[in-house]
């Protein structure tokens, strides 16, 4: 089952999150032939999938709501690497990874993580923002704005963080509830 992601194109490839809360094992992600609808592939997780993938450099990554990061080959499916996140399995992380430069940028309030695209490597990770929880999760996933991450982090506001260091620059408290926008 599609959960609120937006599909993503790659190519000629249409990358499809996969939730599954029922705990079959059908969670994920679907990749579709883009002309003509047919499944090409099918890779299985840990967990549901909340939002899209990202895909940059020729890899996807995706975050499942359990705090597992990985990264994987958008043409054939072919898992590249996997991770956990500080907390995992006990996260609710419904925001999508963001990648820029080689690095993979993922997490929730209870803390971010960046890590090498190629290897997944960790390679800061920062956190938690207001509690040591995921609990009334984000689905606004990162923006990379230059030498910044800007997150919105659900009942906080917006938080910078710099890329390089996960060091926290500045927050701008805002009033707002259920942060529903990509």
């Amino acid at each position: 089952e599609v959960h609120r992601a937006a599909p993503v194109v790659d190519g000629d490839r249409l990358l499809l999150t996969l939730r599954d809360e029922e705990g079959d094992g059908h969670q994920g992600v679907l990749c579709l032939d883009l002309e003509t609808g047919r499944p090409r592939w099918r890779l299985r997780t840990d967990a549901s999938l909340k939002n899209a993938v990202a895909v940059s450099e020729g890899l996807a990554a995706a975050i499942s709501a359990t705090g597992q990061v990985l990264a994987f080959d958008p043409a054939t499916g072919v898992e590249r690497w996997r991770t956990d996140l500080p907390g995992h399995p006990d996260r609710w992380i419904y925001t999508s990874p963001a990648i820029a430069d080689g690095v993979v940028y993922a997490g929730g309030k209870a803390g971010y993580g960046a890590y090498d695209l190629k290897s997944g490597k960790q390679l800061w990770y920062t956190g938690p923002f207001d509690t040591q929880s995921d609990a009334w999760s984000c689905y606004a996933g990162p923006i990379v704005a230059g030498d910044l991450l800007v997150l919105l982090v659900q009942r906080l506001g917006i938080v910078a963080l710099d890329r390089a260091s996960g060091r926290e620059p500045w927050r701008r408290e805002l009033a707002g509830e259920y942060m529903y926008p990509r």
